[in-house]
Order: C-alpha cells, then sequence, then structure tokens
C-alpha cells in the first residue's frame, strides 16, 4: 500500500532526504536509448541547470546528486531557518523567478506602490508570502517545479504528451549524519556502480563532479547548490573534500572487487539496505513508531 507523502517527510524528525525520481516505462529517456539508438544526453544538462535555479528559489540544499540515463538521485537539506528569515520582499522575489505573481503581490515590490495598498489588499500579499514561504520549504513542491519544467521540455522536444516520470518520487529520510555521508557516497558513485563509467572524475552529472571540476577552489565539502551554510557547516564542512574524495576512492575500489555480489556496505546498497527511512536501528524504529501512530491518529473510525 502506498504510504501518504506526509507519513515519509518529517521535518520535526529529520531535515535530511534522498529523492529519487525515474522516467517512465524505465526509459532511457536523459541518456542514450538503446532501442532506437537516440541520444538524450543533453536532458541531464536541463535537469541539473533546473536543479541550479531551484537553489536560488526554494530553500532546499542540494547536498549530492546523481543524474542517471534514466532515473535522478539527490540528497536534500531543508533548511527551515533560512526561509524564515527571508523578508517578505525576499519571499516574494524569489518565488518570482519560477510562478507568476498576481497584480497585488507585484506591486508590493514596488516601495512606490506599495503604500498605494489598503489593508485587505496587503493581507492578500501577506497570505500570498506565507503561502511562498511554506512551499519553499516543501520537498513535494521543490520535486514538482523540477520534474514538471523536464517533463514539459521533454515533451516539447519529441512532439507528445503523457508521463515522463515514473508516478511520484521516493524519498528516504535520513536520521543521523554517518547514514548521511553513506547517501551521499552512495549517490555520487551510482554512474560507477550502474557501470556506466569506470571512475567517478568522468562522471559528470554527479555532485561530486561539480565540486571538483565546476568549483574547482573548494576546500571543504560545501557548498553545492547551497546559499546559505549556517546550518550546515558545524557537521558537514567538519569532512574536507580532500577526505570526502579519499572515501569515494576507498568505496570505488570496493565496488570493483565485490562485483556481482550483494554489498552489506550502505555506501554501495543504500537503497536495498534501507526502506523508507535510513538510519541507526533504534533511530528507525522510533521513527517509524511514530509515523505510525500519526497515521492511527488520522484514520477514520471503523
Amino acid at each position: 500500500m502506498t504510504i501518504a507523502r506526509k507519513y515519509l517527510i518529517s521535518l520535526e524528525d529529520t531535515r535530511y532526504y534522498h529523492v529519487i525520481s525515474r522516467v517512465a516505462r524505465q526509459s532511457f529517456l536523459l541518456g542514450k536509448d538503446y532501442l532506437s539508438g537516440k541520444s538524450f544526453e543533453h536532458r541531464r544538462a536541463w535537469v541539473e541547470n533546473r536543479m541550479s535555479t531551484l537553489a536560488d528559489v526554494f530553500a532546499i540544499d542540494v547536498l549530492s546528486y546523481s543524474i542517471m540515463h534514466n532515473h535522478t538521485h539527490q540528497v536534500l537539506h531543508v533548511n527551515v531557518e533560512k526561509a524564515l528569515a527571508l523578508s517578505d520582499v525576499e519571499v516574494l522575489k524569489r518565488w518570482s523567478f519560477i510562478g507568476k505573481l498576481d497584480k497585488l503581490c507585484k506591486q508590493y515590490l514596488n516601495p512606490e506602490a506599495r503604500i498605494k495598498l489598503d489593508e485587505f489588499q496587503i493581507a492578500h500579499v501577506l497570505d500570498c508570502v506565507d503561502k511562498f514561504r511554506s512551499q519553499m520549504t516543501s520537498i513535494s513542491c521543490y520535486m514538482r517545479y523540477l520534474n514538471e519544467h523536464i517533463a514539459k521540455k521533454a515533451n516539447k522536444e519529441d512532439g507528445c504528451k503523457g508521463h515522463f516520470w515514473d508516478g511520484r518520487f521516493k524519498s528516504q529520510a535520513i536520521l543521523d549524519i554517518e547514514t548521511l555521508f553513506h547517501c551521499m557516497a552512495y549517490v555520487d558513485l551510482n554512474p560507477v556502480r550502474a557501470g556506466f563509467e569506470t571512475s567517478f572524475h568522468e562522471a559528470k552529472f554527479t555532485g561530486v563532479f561539480h565540486r571538483l571540476y565546476k568549483q574547482p577552489q573548494q576546500k571543504t565539502l560545501l557548498p553545492l547548490f547551497t546559499a546559505n551554510l549556517e546550518c550546515l557547516e558545524k557537521i558537514i564542512s567538519k569532512v574536507t573534500l580532500t577526505e570526502y574524495i579519499a572515501i569515494l576512492l576507498e568505496k570505488s575500489a570496493k565496488i570493483k572487487s565485490e562485483k556481482g555480489v550483494p554489498s552489506s556496505d550502505p555506501s554501495l546498497n543504500f537503497e536495498k539496505i534501507y526502506g523508507n527511512v535510513a538510519g541507526r536501528e533504534e533511530k528507525v524504529d522510533k521513527f517509524l513508531a511514530k509515523m505510525k501512530s500519526r497515521r492511527a491518529k488520522k484514520s477514520p473510525p471503523h
């Protein structure tokens, strides 16, 4: 039975999530389609560019990602404090990058026009700000603005209609920092593990490639697609990029040595080892019990 997203994503319990989207019918519509012989490699750049754009709108930090030929991975951090710290004007400006603002919201952005608004009009604008601010910390909303954008571009290019993505995205709640690093390594090594690349140095559409070759001045693990490090730097940036690369080299060697053998290492087999929740056993049990209790309270009486 499909579990409602609100029982899989709980910002009260964790701000870190691994999300996966798969192309419909397992088609290779983000890479080379081996059946038709067509190449859609350029669409992986579409996804990467859209992620970068959304990072300037949402209060969601991308810590790691991998854009494969028929699916995508992202490790996300929901930065609630960042959203709350934004002024009303900043929220409206951010949202204007991806959504149309109504006439009153546009008027509010102009200081000279703002003073002409009456109290009811201002109340409407502030209601819009509250809605946008809430959506800025919604992974579901973030994924909708990412996936719908790619689907529309791809369908337009192909001259067709219909589903591009295979239903809703999958999410895994990450409950502790050790598990977070396992997940990040798993995502960055996805092309190597799948056999598409021999080294993560060649995997262009990954977070680690971005760090190494698009941010060559970077010394710490952050930033990637993040504009505010206050919530993260105390935890993640204690690990330098050099240390993280050493971890990936070790795991890469393990992939080659254990080829064809199911691995018990979460960095190599994260999705199969963990279900919708990932972390130490006691934390997972506590999280699941809490979600079960929440579902029970929402269930209608028999």
